[in-house]
Formats: C-alpha cells, sequence, structure tokens
C-alpha cells in the first residue's frame, strides 16, 4: 500500500519527489503531500507540472522554476534528517 509505503519511508533519509505530468486526477497524490500524520516527518512532495509550468513568469527559466519547485522542501527535510540522526 503507497501510503504505508510512505510512512515507512519516513524512518529513513529519505525525500519523495513525485511529479503529475498531464491534467490528474491528483487529490490523491496532494493527501500524500499534506495529511499523512503518522510520518516521522514531511518526507513527500508532490508537484503537479502542468500547474507550475502555466505559471512560469514571462523571462524565466521553466526549467529553473520547476527544479525549483520539486527541490523546495529538500533542505528543511534534510535538516529534520539530520536532527533525527538517519545521517
Amino acid at each position: 500500500d503507497t501510503e504505508n509505503g510512505i510512512v515507512e519511508a519516513s524512518s529513513y533519509a529519505l525525500s519523495i519527489i513525485v511529479v503529475g505530468v498531464g491534467d490528474g486526477p491528483w487529490e490523491m497524490m496532494e493527501e500524500f503531500d499534506d495529511q499523512l500524520p503518522a510520518r516521522k516527518f514531511d518526507n513527500f512532495q508532490f508537484v503537479p507540472f502542468e500547474k507550475v509550468m502555466s505559471r512560469v513568469p514571462p523571462g524565466r527559466n521553466p526549467d529553473a522554476v520547476f527544479a525549483m519547485h520539486a527541490l523546495m522542501e529538500i533542505p528543511e527535510q534534510f535538516k529534520i534528517i539530520r536532527k533525527m540522526k538517519y545521517l
């Protein structure tokens, strides 16, 4: 079961990034991202590709904008992983 796998993964130095390509439905991915209180830390980031790319400001590099959205939680996750002595 995916939910149990995400919760179990929070016992390790592991961050999960899922990219949704297309128009979804993405409700379950958003639930995994926001509503799994049994996790030891927020180890799951869902990024809806089409939504992010449709909001790239003019003149900005779309690849850089997407990368920022996909990786934005990694620094905080890393701090928590270190604090929890997973590393």
